[in-house]
């Protein structure tokens, strides 16, 4: 029956006569606090697993608790051994340090100086083995002895139809029971018992022993306590109906089938030694494994790799065992084709066709990745975007070539290959590759708001500010924590002012460069040195009022540049202040309106914005050298001013503001829904 008093029994110090329940303290703080719950009914436990938002526990899940996936050892008790030693004595009895006696690893037999159970976990300590602690495979505590676990019977057919899908809301019904559907009901109909108690004898508290397998119960008493259980969430996968391919490389070690786990189930052919290692493998239990010689795996032509101009996410996890000569990863292509990704050496590189007579770029990749080690894990994704094709490793964007945004990718009939072609193959290992036709996954993680008012001092990185123009008035000025002096327009004789009042996108006024001498001159100063230094430079440009730029040069500094032509700019990174290497080149969208771009560095990535949006990244660690005049609305020639628009402009060293970090790559396996 249930407690029914207010003293200590069977180690329960719950007592109550009206408002909120309490704990007295039986002496010396012992107030048996952290003491397993007795005198629980099924409803008690139902209603509090209801209110935790948890779920009872089936006795399938009980023993998977207690014994993973290892098979049942006839005899055994939850921490995997037929051996068991019995408390029989208690130190700090009901404070939160409560120990039975040394060696002691399950509370059974209904010893006369326990009677009751112990503090939940009581047996274990910070170095204390599985046995000694009475532990599950997982950590579990207390599955044997202690108290009956109240869980949901396979025994009985009430029991078998428990999905165990719903948690518990948080909310109760008016008699405070649990009403969550497809739960068992107050009368514990479905409900058994297992695990043993600490009354009972060792063969009750054996993982497998069901002697109340099928028993109903639904009162309390001073050995029956309970147990909630939360199922980890049901991922799912926004685009799963754009997944085209999904191999998980799941398999028996050394077995030959590779298996695909998208929708359409496509069918995969190994060749050579190609298998399932349980070796090295990074998801799941095993990853595709190849040696190098003449491995590989084929999938028939598809129209799912006829991607066209349209986005695509291909992604996996990559480990080489080589980081010599060439290995060709994954390919659709009979000599050229739409997809060849590879290594070459120590990186990883990207060729394509849109003739199916040349690469798009000739023999130069359109995406090199920074070097990688051999036998490390990477997570390698290549993504398209609006035509802009993108290789991130590690959740990282690492390269990317936008020169080719309006070539469609051949249709290929050949094979898709993983693996190697007739000649070059991977020595290493495959895993989780997904093809998603349509979505580029990943590349939105970099993007950012664009700025909403005029650069100013309530900045969370004003202290790094090193020049800030705003563009509202003539004379020219520096408004940043430290202002500059000393900028002026042409030659610094004439004083043409380039600041109009009538095309603008903050304040009062923009630059205007229309005319010879209206260039801005910023002096050179040792501010302006970056060095390895994080930095960003952001500006807004709106194109001439004809939509073409008829002179070159837009803005000259130090470390990076902006170059004029028709209705293009090109953005430019330095190293040395006089050689530049092209980071993109970009089409104005709108003659009618100021687009936002920002270029910035952190670490070794450089990567270029446009309205928020990731449009470009490279990498390269080479410290910037050389100081000159920062030149805006020219060239290198303090007279050759270009056209067009500027306003707001703001250089931040030593910060790189919003710059990408990474996005979560998959650390477990992927959904398949």
């Amino acid at each position: 029956g249930g407690k029914n008093t207010d003293s200590l029994s069977y180690r329960n110090n719950v007592s109550w006569s009206s408002g909120d329940a309490t704990l007295p303290d039986q002496g010396a703080g012992a107030t048996y606090g952290a003491v397993a719950m007795n005198y629980l009914s099924w409803a008690d436990v139902a209603a509090y697993l209801d209110w935790a938002g948890l779920r009872p526990l089936s006795e399938l899940e009980y023993e998977k608790a207690a014994r993973g996936t290892n098979s049942a050892v006839s005899g055994e008790y939850a921490w995997g051994s037929t051996s068991i030693t019995q408390a029989t004595s208690i130190s700090n009895g009901g404070l939160s340090n409560e120990r039975g006696q040394s060696g002691s690893n399950c509370a059974y037999g209904n010893h006369a100086s326990v009677q009751g159970p112990l503090r939940a976990g009581s047996f274990g300590t910070g170095v204390s083995a599985r046995t000694d602690s009475g532990a599950g495979l997982y950590g579990t505590m207390d599955l044997s002895g202690g108290v009956w676990e109240r869980s949901v019977s396979v025994g009985v057919s009430s029991g078998r139809s428990f999905e165990g899908k719903r948690h518990g809301d948080g909310a109760l019904d008016a008699t405070g029971d649990a009403n969550v559907t497809n739960w068992p009901g107050t009368t514990a109909a479905g409900v058994c018992f297992r695990g043993g108690a600490w009354d009972t004898s060792s063969s009750y508290v054996a993982t497998s022993d069901r002697y109340y397998g099928a028993t109903t119960d639904a009162a309390r008493s001073s050995n029956r306590g309970g147990r909630g259980a939360r199922s980890e969430p049901v991922e799912s996968d926004p685009y799963w109906n754009n997944v085209v391919l999904l191999l998980r490389g799941d398999g028996a070690d050394g077995g030959t089938t590779f298996s695909d786990s998208s929708s359409s189930a496509k069918a995969v052919t190994v060749f050579g030694n190609a298998n399932t290692s349980a070796t090295n493998f990074k998801l799941g239990n095993a990853a595709m494994a190849f040696d190098g010689n003449g491995d590989y795996a084929t999938l028939a032509d598809s129209n799912d790799w006829n991607f066209g101009t349209g986005d695509f996410t291909i992604e996996f996890w990559y480990r080489t065992a080589s980081v010599t000569g060439t290995a060709e990863i994954l390919a659709q292509r009979t000599g050229y084709g739409p997809l060849n990704l590879y290594r070459s050496t120590s990186t990883i590189q990207f060729l394509a066709s849109s003739s199916g007579s040349a690469w798009l770029a000739g023999a130069t990749p359109l995406l090199t990745s920074p070097t990688i080690s051999t036998n490390t894990w990477y997570h390698i994704a290549l993504t398209r975007r609006s035509g802009v094709f993108y290789l991130h490793l590690d959740g990282v964007p690492v390269a990317s070539n936008a020169s080719y945004s309006s070539s469609a990718l051949m249709d290929s009939t050949a094979d898709f290959r993983i693996g190697g072609t007739t000649s070059t193959f991977t020595n290493g290992q495959i895993d989780e590759l997904r093809v998603t036709k349509g979505v580029d996954r990943y590349t939105s993680y970099f993007d950012f708001s664009q700025p909403t008012q005029a650069f100013s001092s309530s900045d969370s990185s004003w202290s790094s500010v090193k020049l800030l123009m705003n563009m509202d008035a003539y004379p020219l000025v520096d408004s940043s924590s430290s202002s500059l002096s000393g900028i002026y327009t042409g030659t610094g004789a004439s004083n043409v002012s380039p600041i109009q009042s009538t095309t603008l996108k903050f304040g009062s006024g923009a630059a205007k460069h229309a005319a010879t001498n209206s260039n801005v001159v910023i002096p050179a100063d040792a501010r302006f040195d970056v060095g390895s230094s994080d930095w960003t430079w952001e500006m807004w440009v709106q194109a001439p009022d004809d939509g073409t730029f008829n002179r070159t040069g837009f803005l000259t500094t130090p470390f990076m540049r902006i170059q004029t032509s028709g209705a293009t700019l090109t953005f430019a990174i330095s190293w040395n202040g006089s050689t530049y290497t092209t980071l993109l080149a970009r089409a104005l969208p709108s003659t009618t309106q100021f687009y936002h771009y920002r270029v910035t560095r952190k670490g070794s990535r450089y990567t270029l914005h446009e309205n928020g949006t990731l449009l470009a990244v490279t990498t390269n660690s080479t410290t910037h050298t050389g100081s000159a005049n920062i030149i805006l609305g020219g060239g290198s020639g303090n007279t050759n001013s270009t056209d067009g628009y500027v306003d707001d402009i703001r250089l931040t060293v030593g910060v790189a503001r919003d710059a990408p970090s990474a996005f979560p790559v998959p650390l477990k396996r992927l959904p398949t829904q």
